[in-house]
């Protein structure tokens, strides 16, 4: 099958702007990826901070309640007496 050298030309423009295609894909791909890599490490950071508030917040009320338990202690020791 002999290719004409309009269709050569032709066939070598398609392929050329095929090329820049994928090489746009390839970029918005890339581009894409780092946001969402961004936004994952935000969202950790996110969920990791909470974390740790919740932590401090049951270590306050462990530390209340145990506190509370002593005040109801000393009160009732006093009232006996």
């Amino acid at each position: 099958m002999e290719v004409s050298p309009e269709q050569y030309l032709k066939l070598e423009e398609e392929l050329h702007e095929a090329r820049e295609e994928i090489d746009r894909l390839k970029l918005n791909y890339k581009e894409s990826l780092a946001c969402l890599k961004e936004e994952i490490n935000y969202l950790k950071e996110q969920l990791l901070a909470q974390r740790n508030m919740l932590g401090d917040t049951l270590d306050y009320a462990l530390r209340l309640q145990k506190e509370l338990g002593e005040i109801k202690k000393e009160i009732t020791t006093r009232a006996i007496r």
